[in-house]
């Protein structure tokens, strides 16, 4: 299955190539300007960290290695490792309440494990195994009333962990995009 790709920038997405539809990157932003404290696991070139920087009024934590997911199917593990790192690096550098870990999400959780967030978005590596771990682990620092959130809802391996853990999630679809969401209890 390929994924679509978008060229064409949003206001909203500060010109930063990605594959998030503009009407997604406004809907993390409209999300964003509601919570202050955000983590954001698989970042890539950073077209939706700039969206929850800039509209929050906390910080982001962002996690990635930049090295790619497991999916052979996903096209942007065609451009990984230190020079997409560079990229994001330079797409977000004017952003003061920024955390990034460049490590694994299991990595980041472990270091991370006491802390807490009122929003978890989710758009990592897409097999079934690795975003299934990322909603345990992440969904347990969720504050209560928070969002947990992602992306790529029509990925296989995404969609199945979704349904699985979260029979309820509700879901904005644009194109053939879906993001997934439900709030913590």
């Amino acid at each position: 299955m390929g994924h679509h790709v978008v060229n064409k920038c949003h206001p909203l997405d500060g010109g930063i190539f990605g594959y998030s539809y503009p009407e997604q990157v406004a809907w993390l932003a409209e999300r964003a300007r509601d919570h202050y404290s955000i983590i954001e696991i698989g970042a890539w070139l950073g077209r939706c960290t700039d969206a929850l920087v800039t509209a929050t009024r906390g910080g982001v934590t962002v996690v990635d290695t930049w090295e790619g997911g497991s999916d052979p199917n996903d096209e942007v593990n065609a451009f990984q490792g230190d020079e997409a790192f560079e990229v994001f690096q330079r797409n977000v550098a004017r952003h003061r309440n920024l955390l990034v870990l460049r490590m694994t999400s299991a990595e980041a959780w472990r270091r991370l494990g006491h802390a807490s967030f009122d929003m978890v978005w989710i758009d990592a590596d897409h097999t079934y195994e690795h975003v299934r771990e990322d909603i345990l682990m992440w969904r347990a620092l969720l504050r209560p009333g928070g969002l947990l959130c992602g992306h790529d809802g029509e990925y296989p391996g995404v969609s199945r962990a979704v349904h699985e853990l979260i029979p309820a999630a509700q879901h904005f679809q644009t194109h053939e995009s879906i993001i997934w969401w439900t709030e913590a209890a």
